[in-house]
């Protein structure tokens, strides 16, 4: 644990120990309250000897005066000493022209600058116009399992061998990890956190849109694992509500959406041809536990679940994740890392009827990189057949395997 308390999360503790050198402006994106502060804090808490730590938080009301980039460089001035500044600042899209202070303060040196921010669209192309080259970005996201497990053995929030459960209950958002909430309080404690999302991260960009996107996530949720387009969500929900207007502004919706981090998607991939096919893809949700608060848990989906949670998973250890295609069969997931790669097939039971397509479609790629079979399904234990490995979701999701 570390010396203040929070529990350190061992993927981005070995990157940033890596990067505390590096002249570049390191900041953390990710969706909101996913554990961004609470990075910020450790490595403020770990800075060399000698330093001035500044901690500004744009969210916090003693800040409620900081409302340009004039008045953040003044603040920012005021709190500097000689010598050598850490500086940290907390949801920095919230003051506009930050990145011009940013700029400035590369410019003038002595600080070693981290920043966090929630909303990836005005991040990347302010990031992308003013400070090129000068910065490195960390994504962080909700606890995976190996996570959750280890929060689990410092707040003692359930019995060991229910964390996986509890994982698909409640999602890896920390604050559900540190409390032991009741299912119906988490759900509300999710609930006000997408209301959050939606009106400070992706309703000023799509003013009175509230409907429309919640319609919207509703269609994701409902359609998880499944291969969709923007064009069919689109159809399908301009069916149901008038007030949608034209497909350039719906799809607009659907980037703000992603921009905040609360949705993602995967292309689809031809593992023969090595190419991206459009315009078919999967979405998947940033964090389970959204779903279940907008639609309740229900086992049916639980195929839905699996293949979100792998998804995750993947994502977070780095891959570029695809949906594969090989000879029109698919294979739910291809993660592709620099020089690595791994094919994942996800199958919530293995029965008669589906056992020769989930293994038969990773049999035919051609290729010697890892193949895994990965379900819920009891009854089969961790084992290997014609090369592909095949073990239960709980296992492959803390494995050290890929």
């Amino acid at each position: 644990m570390a010396g203040n308390g929070l529990v350190p999360r061992e993927r981005y503790a070995y990157l940033l120990k890596h990067l505390e050198k590096s002249p570049n402006v390191k900041i953390f994106t990710g969706v909101r309250r996913c554990g961004k502060s609470s990075l910020m804090k450790m490595v403020a808490d770990s800075v060399e000897s000698g330093a001035n730590v500044i901690w500004i938080d744009l969210e916090n009301m003693r800040n409620v005066d900081i409302v340009d980039a004039e008045g953040l460089h003044s603040e920012i001035k005021r709190l500097s000493k000689e010598g050598r500044n850490a500086l940290f600042i907390d949801e920095v899209q919230e003051v506009a022209g930050w990145e011009n202070v940013v700029r400035s303060l590369l410019k003038e040196g002595g600080y070693n600058i981290y920043l966090s921010g929630s909303n990836s669209g005005t991040l990347s192309s302010e990031l992308a116009t003013r400070m090129a080259g000068r910065y490195v970005s960390i994504r962080v996201s909700p606890l995976s399992l190996g996570e959750c497990a280890r929060f689990n053995e410092h707040y003692g929030i359930c019995d060991p061998d229910d964390v996986f459960e509890r994982y698909l209950l409640y999602g890896g958002m920390p604050a559900l990890w540190t409390h032991q909430l009741p299912l119906d309080i988490a759900y509300i404690t999710l609930k006000d956190l997408y209301e959050t999302i939606v009106v400070r991260d992706v309703m000023p960009r799509s003013p009175g849109c509230g409907e429309i996107f919640r319609r919207m996530v509703l269609f994701i949720c409902d359609n998880i694992g499944s291969m969709t387009s923007l064009n069919r969500m689109y159809n399908v929900i301009s069916d149901e509500f008038d007030g949608i207007g034209g497909k350039n502004r719906f799809y607009a919706y659907a980037e703000h959406l992603e921009n905040a981090y609360f949705i993602e998607r995967a292309r689809v991939f031809d593992i023969r041809g090595k190419k991206l096919l459009k315009p078919r893809y999967k979405f998947y949700l940033t964090d389970l536990g959204f779903k279940h608060m907008m639609m309740g848990y229900t086992e049916r989906d639980v195929g839905k679940h699996l293949e979100n949670i792998v998804f995750l998973e993947l994502r977070n250890r780095g891959y570029d994740v695809y949906v594969g295609e090989i000879d029109g069969r698919e294979v739910d997931f291809v993660g592709i890392r620099g020089g690595d790669r791994v094919y994942v097939q996800c199958a919530y039971v293995l029965t008669e009827d589906n056992m020769d397509r989930e293994f038969g479609n990773l049999e035919k790629i051609p290729d010697q990189y890892p193949k895994f079979l990965v379900t819920m399904d009891e009854r089969f234990g961790d084992g290997t057949d014609s090369g592909i490995r095949y073990m239960h979701a709980r296992k492959f999701l803390v494995s050290d395997s890929f």
